[in-house]
């Protein structure tokens, strides 16, 4: 059930065409029985919709961040490809999930990413490993576990003030064992959103999407989801690279307060089956 839910109002909307054709065809009950099922789709669907918000005056003019997370996969060795999504992409911040033994040799070589000397990295052999690179200073980097997982995070200094990022790869809630380690891992990022400080910013693939109740109750503790602020629920991220176009967006920039997305925009999956997203962060609130 948690992956049909993590699918959203898309199940329910392929009823659509079924009642019609049952119409059609004069099949009555069918008819109804299915147009109840595309119905599903609005209370699916219209929290994701109306999370829509403007953004504050204060955003205009603001100090701002740009932000490529991508979970550039564990296999991905394409430095070609890696080099052309970070390069074009031009951010303050590059967050990276599925930095593993086998892609972090192209990422050391990467005349993209020797534009940034603020990093921390954890590259393991399995697809857990992480990164962040920064244009801008980092205190307080460090790897964190959460129920097994290492992830990083770092204190970000900006001359508009400390920003927190937390780069985020949780275990799917579809593997085996996973969907009481995934809950608990959403529900550990909420309790550290909640802590007093720095604005905080979190970035990276959180193998959820709004159909998922421990992905809403994260957001809960007052996160913006950047994508669905800013009116563009529909921009999947994965899967992508396939014969299909992508059709789950599992990757989310989320922000605190004393942050605004101004922009989101998706990127190419280049050898990953994610596609990368790009989003700015305007700075309004910054901790004193």
């Amino acid at each position: 059930m948690l992956g049909l839910f993590g699918l959203g109002p898309l199940p329910f909307l392929a009823a659509i065409p079924v009642a019609a054709v049952a119409v059609v065809r004069s099949h009555l009950r069918l008819g109804l029985v299915a147009l109840a099922v595309a119905g599903a789709a609005i209370p699916t669907g219209l929290p994701e919709v109306a999370a829509r918000v403007d953004a504050p005056r204060a955003a205009r003019g603001a100090p701002t961040l740009r932000v490529l997370s991508w979970n550039l996969f564990f296999g991905n060795t394409d430095a070609t490809a890696i080099e052309r999504v970070v390069a074009e992409a031009d951010a303050d911040l590059v967050v990276l999930q599925e930095v593993s033994a086998a892609n972090l040799p192209v990422l050391r070589r990467s005349p993209a990413l020797s534009a940034y000397p603020h990093r921390v990295v954890s590259a393991v052999p399995s697809a857990f490993g992480s990164g962040i690179w920064s244009r801008l200073p980092l205190e307080g980097s460090e790897e964190f576990d959460i129920e097994g997982l290492a992830m990083t995070r770092a204190v970000v200094r900006t001359p508009a003030g400390p920003v927190r990022l937390v780069n985020v790869h949780a275990l799917s809630p579809i593997a085996a064992g996973g969907p009481a380690t995934w809950a608990r891992q959403l529900s550990s990022l909420g309790e550290q959103a909640r802590r007093p400080g720095p604005p905080v910013l979190l970035a990276g693939d959180f193998n959820a999407t709004w159909g998922h109740r421990p992905f809403r109750r994260l957001l809960d503790v007052g996160l913006d989801d950047a994508a669905a602020a800013l009116g563009q629920p529909w921009s999947p991220t994965w899967r992508a690279g396939g014969r299909l176009p992508p059709t789950l967006r599992l990757d989310h920039v989320l922000t605190g307060p004393g942050l605004v997305a101004t922009s989101y925009t998706t990127g190419p999956a280049a050898g990953s089956d994610h596609r990368s997203i790009l989003v700015d962060v305007a700075i309004t609130a910054p901790a004193p």
